[in-house]
C-alpha cells in the first residue's frame, strides 16, 4: 500500500470532527476540497446542475443534467479496453492530490471528483481486485452501520453500471439523497411481505412500477447470508449473474435495510439509437434507485415518464427469472 496516500486521523483533525466514521468522511472531503483542484472544480459544478422532478407511477424521481457525468454514463466498459487502461483506483494511479482514508481495513475511501450529490465517495480495495460482492457482503453491512446511518452504500455490479469494473468498489452518499431510501424509511412504504428467512423480513419493494426485492433485519449474519443466496441464485439464472445486480444498503433504526436489485441487462436500446432518438442513460444503482443522471442537456429536456418507465422495464431481469429467484430463495 502506498501509505502517503492515506491521511491518519490526525491529519484531518484540522478538517472537522473526528469522532466517527461518518465525521471522517466529511473531514477527508474538506480536506480533498482544498487540497485537490479537481475535486473543488467537480463539486463546484453541482451548483450549475440542473434538476427536475418527474412522477413515475407513484414515486417522484429526480432528472439530474450534470455534464461533468460524461466520462461515466458513457465510460467504454469493453474487457479489452478496461484491460488497456490503467486502473483509476489503484493508489498508484491517483491523482497526484488525491489522498484517501482507510475506513476499514479492506475499504479506502476517496471523495469522487465528479460528484451527483454534494457528498459522494468511492470506498475502494486497497488492491486491484474484481468488481465482485460474492464475499464482501460482510463488510458492505458492517461500513454501512459503521457510517451511523447518515450514508447510504451502494454497489454496481461489473456489468451493471461500475465503469471500474476491474476494482472492487462501494459508493457512499448522504441518505437523503436518493428517493428510494426515503421510501424505505418512511411510513408510505409500498411492500408486500413475502415471509422471513434466518429472521430477516423479506419482501416485494414497489418502486417506480418495478418490483425490487426488500431486506429487513437487525442480524447481519442472517442478511449476509440471504444476500449471498440472492447472489448465488442470480448466477444460476442469468448468464451474467452477480455481475448483474445493484444493491443499496442503509441502517435506519437499529436494522439494516437492503433493496435487492437484480438486472437484465447494462444499458437500454435508447443509449445506442441514432440521433435524434438516443436517450444517453446508463442505468447503476443511483438511477434505479430514482436519481435519473444525463450528462446531455438534450436528454435532460426530452425524457418523459414513459422513457423511464422503459429504461427500468427493459434492464431489470425478466419476470420469469425473478419469480424463480424468490421461490428459490424460501427454500434456503
Amino acid at each position: 500500500m502506498t501509505n502517503t496516500r492515506i491521511l491518519s486521523s490526525d491529519e484531518l483533525r484540522d478538517y472537522g470532527e473526528i469522532d466517527s466514521k461518518a465525521s471522517l468522511l466529511k473531514a477527508l472531503f474538506a480536506h480533498q476540497l482544498k487540497h485537490w483542484p479537481m475535486l473543488k472544480k467537480g463539486a463546484a459544478s453541482l451548483s450549475e446542475i440542473k434538476k427536475r422532478d418527474i412522477k413515475c407511477g407513484d414515486e417522484t424521481l429526480t432528472i439530474q443534467f450534470n455534464p461533468a457525468r460524461m466520462t461515466s454514463v458513457a465510460a467504454n466498459v469493453d474487457p479489452n479496453v478496461i484491460k488497456a487502461r490503467a486502473c483509476f483506483l489503484c493508489l498508484e494511479n491517483l491523482a497526484v492530490e488525491q489522498t484517501g482514508i482507510l475506513l476499514t481495513k479492506n475499504l479506502i475511501a476517496l471523495a469522487n471528483p465528479m460528484p451527483i450529490f454534494p457528498e459522494h465517495y468511492t470506498l475502494a480495495a486497497p488492491t486491484h481486485s474484481r468488481q465482485d460482492l460474492t464475499s464482501q457482503v460482510g463488510e458492505l453491512l458492517g461500513v454501512t452501520k459503521e457510517l451511523g446511518g447518515e450514508f447510504t452504500v451502494f454497489f454496481n455490479g461489473a456489468k451493471a453500471g461500475a465503469s471500474a469494473p476491474d476494482h472492487y468498489h462501494l459508493q457512499a452518499c448522504p441518505s437523503d439523497s436518493l428517493p428510494l431510501i426515503k421510501l424505505l424509511r418512511g411510513k408510505k412504504l409500498k411492500s408486500e411481505t413475502i415471509g422471513e428467512i434466518l429472521g430477516a423480513q423479506v419482501s416485494l419493494l414497489k418502486f417506480a412500477g418495478n418490483n425490487y426485492i426488500s431486506l429487513k433485519g437487525d442480524s447481519r449474519d442472517e442478511i449476509e447470508t440471504i444476500i449471498e443466496r440472492l447472489i448465488y441464485l442470480m448466477d444460476i439464472n442469468h448468464s451474467c449473474g452477480k455481475e448483474m445486480i445493484n444493491v443499496v444498503v442503509d441502517y435506519y433504526k437499529g436494522e439494516w435495510q437492503i433493496a435487492f436489485i437484480p438486472r437484465e441487462k447494462h444499458r437500454p436500446d435508447c443509449f445506442y439509437e441514432e440521433e435524434p432518438n438516443t436517450l444517453m442513460v446508463s442505468p447503476a444503482t443511483v438511477e434505479m434507485s430514482g436519481v435519473i443522471v444525463t450528462a446531455r442537456e438534450s436528454d435532460f429536456l426530452k425524457i418523459t415518464e414513459q422513457d423511464v418507465r422503459s429504461i427500468y422495464d427493459e434492464v431489470m431481469l425478466n419476470t420469469t427469472s425473478f419469480s424463480k429467484i424468490l421461490e428459490a430463495l424460501f427454500k434456503i
